[in-house]
């Protein structure tokens, strides 16, 4: 039986996010089948039911894998607060963007923000921001406001790296971010 705890039920779920990632490097979201990912990905539709219950289901499951690692990555305890560590962070999520780039590019043209982006800039927000700005004397909402003009700048620099395809090689793009980010940090922006 595949029950969701044994290996089996794991690799199948496994070669259905697989198939799925490589249906949208050439079709749109809406235009993918299950037929299409089950025989893409060598199973019977059965197994995919047993699995997820509509296409949706199974973007919502990448979607979670994909804010899983990237909370993990960002909200590490051990990152230190140097430059090179901060380019490491951004090269990881960086990667994964690259990684699953069409998973992404499917919502740039529409400025939807994905449901994990939205959950990961809170989290990203409550960690960090009391440590970029300590010590300034700023109001809530002018941290907010900061903290916003940051996010977006930062979402607006992956979507513009999606649109051109990823050209663009991950560290470069990675330094560029700090590099804004130290500019905002260390100084004045009002």
């Amino acid at each position: 039986m595949n029950t969701p705890n044994n290996a089996r039920s794991a690799q199948s779920k496994t070669k259905l996010k697989r198939a799925f990632i490589r249906l949208l490097e050439s079709k749109a979201l809406s235009s993918i089948t299950v037929g299409e990912i089950c025989t893409l990905a060598g199973v019977n539709r059965t197994t995919f039911y047993s699995h997820y219950s509509c296409i949706s289901d199974l973007y919502n499951s990448l979607e979670v894998d994909i804010h899983s690692f990237m909370e993990t990555t960002l909200l590490d305890d051990s990152i230190s607060e140097s430059k090179d560590s901060a380019v490491e962070v951004i090269c990881s999520v960086l990667n994964l963007v690259k990684e699953y780039k069409n998973f992404h590019i499917n919502y740039i043209d529409k400025l939807v923000e994905l449901d994990y982006v939205v959950k990961l800039c809170d989290e990203v927000k409550a960690r960090y921001m009391p440590m970029i700005l300590q010590g300034e004397d700023l109001t809530e909402e002018q941290q907010n406001f900061i903290f916003t003009f940051c996010q977006n700048g930062i979402v607006g620099i992956i979507r513009e790296w999606l649109k051109n395809g990823c050209t663009q090689d991950v560290e470069s793009v990675a330094h560029s971010i700090v590099f804004i980010m130290h500019q905002i940090r260390f100084k004045s922006i009002y």
